[in-house]
């Protein structure tokens, strides 16, 4: 979709002189039936933890508008898009360099048709597209070749500059719209123009250059405090879904700074010297959180301070709380591990499979197609042996750990010593989990009895009807909800600490 915006741009500037395109959207029609398609099929996929009469659509939307992964597009965007087909359109630069997957060259005769003399088209057909965009972010690859070919073809438009004629009149520039500062004015909600948040970019360091987006409440709105939200696997600063984007305007406007950041090797911050791409469980992300919070702490006066993060960002969040760093409060959204072996990998067995599959596989015992798969070899046996034999040792170990911590033996990596230890510092902690997550199971066999002694410090919601990233509109409203009455209800405790018990809230289908 990208690639498309960039054509038409192009075709509405007369200072573009090239295009990179990677795997265009040709016609905007195809594009919106690809992606209905795309809505159904993950509709088809029942999830035994929803409420009957669940239709898994979000919030009601604008007329025609529809909510696609968690983005919503407007009836307007929908209605342009329909009328878009490039293939109609001549090229409206002189040099295009398009690449598609080399299983799918769905651009080929588009690119060749307008090869010719008033356009040079470079036309290419390379692997990495499917590891780069149609995988999950912590597995994604970077599309060395595609890299390369671009480099190269921007190599080809350097050497050919000074032949070009100049662009007669070209449009001013303007490069700096805040008299030399980066920010971004956003208007709240009631219009006022002193009311306005501000948004800019900063960097910060620690043996990498760090990449975060602060919100920043109106003038005289600030409360001296703030909240840092941390990537949710591999996903960039924006969150899954966006929701951290949501979530930092929102809780400026009540007076909040928030930081949406990115750790060293994840999303727009550079990585450390060695350092993987995408290391979603890095060791020195302690690091990169201990210089998130000095810079919040120094740049705004801050005197309290909240962590969140959902997944991994929940995991750093909850270490860098154990650690000791200065943190007031946790928000510890579907967390799937609470300890992480260093040298693990994600293509390990993890706990949350362990939890997880069991449940999985006694659902399949009544599957016909289930059984064909296993007597035809097709199922890794050793694997879900070693899953029911963990998962025992799981359970016995949760009884084992319960007992110890009730003489005061301190065991290594016990999270319920690890609660009680953030409790007894005054840290708050908050679990929030979409019904059926593995990080439940894993909280109340690694945690024990422990949640609950902790009623005044650590509270734990459950929201129905809602997958792992909260894709759907409505359940990230609920979501939202119950991290804001946290994070406001500074002075209550305890009043939600009974939520594993698992009674019924409001109509959003939280727990709490």
């Amino acid at each position: 979709l990208g690639a498309l915006l960039a054509a038409l741009a192009a075709s509405q500037s007369n200072c573009v002189s090239s295009l990179i395109l990677v795997a265009p959207v040709l016609s905007g029609q195809r594009y919106l039936r690809e992606l209905r398609l795309t809505k159904l099929a993950a509709q088809l996929d029942k999830n035994p933890e929803r409420s009957p009469g669940s239709t898994g659509e979000g919030l009601p939307t604008a007329v025609d508008a529809s909510e696609f992964s968690g983005f919503t597009m407007s009836a307007a965007t929908l209605a342009a898009l329909a009328q878009i087909d490039l293939a109609r359109q001549a090229p409206p630069v002189p040099d295009m360099l398009v690449i598609d997957a080399d299983n799918h060259p769905a651009s080929r005769a588009w690119a060749q048709t307008f090869a010719g003399d008033q356009t040079r088209v470079r036309y290419l057909t390379l692997p990495g597209l499917v590891g780069m965009l149609i995988t999950a972010p912590h597995f994604a690859e970077v599309p060395h070749e595609i890299i390369a070919a671009t480099r190269d073809w921007l190599r080809v438009l350097l050497h050919d500059e000074r032949s070009r004629p100049l662009i007669a009149n070209p449009p001013p520039v303007h490069r700096d719209l805040a008299g030399g500062r980066n920010f971004l004015r956003l208007a709240d909600q009631d219009s006022a123009k002193d009311a306005a948040l501000t948004e800019r970019p900063v960097f910060f360091a620690t043996d990498a250059v760090l990449f975060g987006i602060v919100t920043e409440p109106h003038a005289g709105e600030i409360r001296r405090r703030a909240v840092i939200l941390l990537n949710p696997g591999a996903d960039y600063h924006v969150g899954a879904n966006r929701l951290h984007v949501s979530l930092a305007r929102r809780w400026a406007r009540r007076g909040y700074i928030v930081l949406r950041m990115d750790l060293a090797g994840l999303g727009d911050s550079g990585k450390r010297p060695g350092q993987a791409e995408n290391d979603v469980f890095s060791p020195a992300a302690l690091d990169d959180v201990r210089a998130a919070i000095d810079f919040v702490r120094s740049r705004y006066s801050v005197s309290d301070i909240t962590l969140g993060g959902l997944c991994s960002g929940a995991y750093h969040s909850l270490r860098a709380a154990v650690a000791a760093l200065p943190v007031n409060r946790i928000l510890l959204i579907n967390p799937e591990n609470y300890f992480w072996e260093e040298g693990m990998t994600l293509g390990d067995l993890q706990l949350a499979d362990v939890v997880r599959n069991p449940g999985v596989y006694r659902a399949r015992v009544r599957s016909p197609a289930a059984w064909k798969r296993l007597l035809s070899g097709r199922v890794n046996v050793r694997r879900v042996v070693k899953v029911y034999v963990h998962r025992l040792s799981l359970a016995v170990e949760s009884i084992f750990r319960d007992l110890a911590r009730r003489v005061r033996i301190h065991l290594p990596r016990d999270l319920g010593w690890e609660l009680e230890d953030l409790a007894a510092r005054g840290v708050r902690v908050i679990f929030i989990f979409a019904r059926g997550e593995p990080g439940i199971d894993l909280l109340k066999l690694q945690a024990g009895s422990a949640v609950k002694h902790l009623r005044d410090h650590c509270s734990v919601h459950v929201i129905d009807n809602s997958d792992h990233t909260f894709s759907r509109s409505d359940r990230r409203a609920a979501l939202e909800a119950i991290l804001s009455d946290e994070l406001f209800s500074l002075n209550r405790r305890g009043s939600r600490a009974d939520s594993m018990r698992g009674r019924h809230g409001d109509d959003t289908g939280s727990s709490s």
